[in-house]
């Protein structure tokens, strides 16, 4: 039985299903160049590494390996930017994506000086294996900046969806780029021109949905409208067979967008929303103020929310949907409604697994009141549960990064910042088959060096690894038990 399980086919086997399963970027493993140790520690490591951490700041796991990206610009860009007085020492990276896997990394730079934001793919070695060196594969310098990303069908190559929004050059670009080629390069493979300032952009399967809106301007006082307050559109672009279709919501412009199936589903404040998508057509997409006002075929308040809760910041968090197989059936929501301070209650977050009933509801209205019909008909959250951000002490207070969720196993994963450690917060995902849920949190407490914040964190529980962004510099960590 030994001399079985040390055949490297069996852990080749074992470790491509936890790929699959975790819907990871294939190449983030070359299991040809992996040892059986290798093999065997990739598949085992991310449950213990979870049931080994303690709830506690001081039963911290440090990290295996800590690197640092040097180079984030090179001699050309800094001469560029340097050129200019309006370039600051230290901001050359202000936002890091990390591919799931956490193999890849994409870094982007400020457009400050210049005004050119490179964008860099890094390759950062295979996770669970010996530290190796850091390698940049490719770049592109230009004025779109990364929204989203995806597999390409052979799953081979990472989809690349940007934007532009400078000098009202508003497009949506698709590229594509394969790290494990011989010389890797972004090569754009679509593009779209809008009449309107680009706000959020997501992707399902070949389609691509954005909301639009006309760029903002200050009124009379100066003051700038957020977002939530203006009109806008939203724009569904099918960009392999390049036909689209737009909606024209009604006041106010949605915070997220969500493609599932035939269907958009809507976030704003408190309240969902679901929409038809209508035929795509050929041709360029044209937003027009006074075409007819698209309608929902149901907007819901969520329920999960109280009145009392009226004045809390509200977010709907999305997984990484480009990663998610479009005719995937296990798609969750995770809506977040944080207090505004001061206040007693705590931050609250519900888990909503979307399914077939969905498509199935009725008109409901988005008024307070509704019938005993409407509110069973309601989409009903699966777990509602509090968080305390001083779980661990006032010291030890942990912020919530801009990373999407991630699900792992029978977990949502949530990353939290607290004070230079990653904090993964799981909430457990009800089961599908009798809706039973363990109650409450789990936590794994990571160590990160001692930085006083970040700017950017995100980590991957099915690997291991975890990239931090703070002042400019790039850390790379890799958590090992075995």
């Amino acid at each position: 039985m030994k001399a079985a399980t040390m055949q490297p086919t069996i852990w080749i086997a074992r470790l491509a299903k936890i790929v699959q399963e975790n819907r990871l970027f294939g190449p983030t493993y070359q299991f040809d160049d992996m040892s059986v140790f290798d093999l065997e520690r990739a598949v085992f490591l991310p449950p213990k590494l979870l049931e080994h951490a303690k709830e506690s700041e001081e039963n911290l796991i440090p990290p295996f390996s800590c690197r640092v990206i040097t180079n984030l610009l090179e001699e050309d860009e800094v001469i560029s930017k340097g050129m200019y007085s309006t370039y600051r020492e230290g901001s050359d990276v202000n936002d890091i994506i990390m591919i799931p896997g956490g193999r890849f990394l994409f870094t982007m730079s400020e457009k400050h000086g210049d005004g050119v934001t490179y964008t860099k793919l890094w390759d950062l070695g295979q996770p669970n294996t010996q530290p190796s060196r850091i390698t940049l594969l490719s770049r592109l310098a230009g004025q779109e900046r990364i929204c989203t990303t995806a597999p390409t069908p052979d799953g081979l190559g990472i989809r690349v969806i940007t934007a532009t929004t400078a000098k009202e050059d508003y497009q949506i670009k698709v590229y594509h780029i394969f790290p494990l080629s011989p010389k890797p390069r972004f090569e754009q493979t679509a593009s779209i021109k809008l009449s309107e300032y680009i706000r959020s952009v997501n992707i399902s399967g070949n389609r691509i949905i954005c909301s639009t809106s006309r760029p903002p301007q200050p009124d009379l006082f100066g003051m700038t409208p957020q977002p939530e307050l203006m009109m806008g559109f939203i724009l569904i672009w099918d960009f392999i067979n390049n036909t689209s279709a737009v909606l024209r919501p009604t006041y106010p412009l949605p915070q997220e967008l969500y493609l599932w199936g035939k269907h958009v589903i809507t976030f704003h404040s408190n309240t969902l929303s679901l929409w038809s998508i209508p035929p795509l057509t050929p041709g360029t997409p044209q937003f027009i103020r006074s075409m007819p006002a698209s309608a929902p075929k149901w907007t819901s308040v969520l329920s999960a929310w109280s009145v009392d809760r009226a004045g809390a910041k509200n977010n709907m968090l999305l997984p990484q949907t480009g990663w998610i197989p479009a005719d995937s059936c296990s798609q969750y929501l995770i809506a977040e409604s944080i207090p505004i301070e001061p206040s007693d209650d705590l931050p609250q977050y519900a888990v909503y697994r979307i399914d077939s009933s969905w498509a199935k509801i009725s008109s409901i209205s988005s008024t307070d009141t509704h019938s005993e019909t409407e509110e069973k008909q309601q989409p009903q959250p699966q777990h509602i549960v509090d968080f305390d951000p001083n779980l661990f002490g006032e010291d030890f207070r942990m912020y919530r990064s801009p990373a999407p969720p991630q699900i792992f196993k029978k977990d949502i994963f949530l990353t939290f910042d607290a004070s230079g450690s990653i904090v993964m917060a799981a909430i457990p995902l009800p089961n599908v088959e009798n809706n039973e849920v363990t109650q409450g949190w789990k936590f794994c407490c990571l160590a990160i060096g001692r930085l006083s914040s970040t700017t950017y964190l995100q980590f991957c529980p099915a690997t291991g690894r975890g990239c931090s962004l703070w002042g400019g510099e790039v850390r790379v960590f890799d958590y090992m038990l075995l």
